[in-house]
């Protein structure tokens, strides 16, 4: 079992709203339950329900530790098309693969994902956030603190909904190593390309590359 994108029912302790609404903003959703939804939380409130306060402590400390930049992690559905059940063939995920970044930080991620594919064979997709849609990470944590945000979705077989059966562990296209060893060189990317954009150096020990991962196994780095 692994986690969901949504705060528990119990741990956050109040129904879901009818729809959800932005806190600093009029951005609204149909969906009630995403009131629940970290990412669409941010900048928080202080005294808000719990994932309101949660995207509310994350905010006040990267901004209490001058954090330079930062990137959310996500994974998505793979870009496998499918036959639904209709017949019709349909498009995977379009977040597959993908590194989000805001406007500011725009090159930075430029650099990092042309890295990736340079030295690691991996393609990946550059998005900037849309400010129409508020609440999320890469957009709102630049916004409020000024630390440059990212972020990043990699396949994972188990979010495709249309699966009868998967491996999130050892699928044959979307291993969970793979997918580790990639959320780990983006970092590494976004690193050099850091140092190379703004001129400040990240210094980082014992990170392995997209390859050592690949290599050895992501299992072979765990204690």
């Amino acid at each position: 079992m692994y986690g969901d994108r949504r705060t528990d029912p119990l741990d956050q302790g109040i129904p879901d709203p009818e729809i959800f609404k932005h806190a600093q903003s009029d951005f609204t959703l149909e969906d009630g339950a995403e009131a629940r939804n970290l990412n669409r939380q941010y900048p928080g409130v202080a005294d808000g329900n719990p994932t309101q306060q949660l995207a509310y402590a994350i905010i006040q400390l990267i901004d209490t530790e001058n954090v330079d930049f930062n990137l959310d992690m996500h994974e998505s559905g793979t870009p496998d098309s499918y036959i639904d059940s209709e017949g019709n063939e349909r498009s995977g995920s379009s977040l597959a693969y993908t590194l989000v970044c805001h406007p500011d930080a725009l090159e930075i991620g430029a650099v990092a994902i042309m890295e990736i594919e340079a030295y690691y064979g991996v393609s990946m997709k550059l998005e900037e956030s849309n400010r129409a849609f508020r609440g999320l990470s890469h957009l709102e944590i630049r916004d409020a603190t000024g630390s440059l945000s990212f972020l990043s979705e990699t396949p994972n077989p188990g979010q495709d909904n249309w699966r009868d059966k998967y491996d999130v562990i050892d699928d044959p296209d979307y291993p969970l190593t793979h997918r580790a060893g990639l959320q780990l060189q983006i970092i590494r990317s976004l690193f050099s390309a850091y140092e190379m954009m703004i001129g400040e150096t990240v210094e980082v020990e014992n990170l392995p590359t997209y390859e050592e991962v690949m290599q050895n196994g992501i299992f072979s780095f765990l204690n």
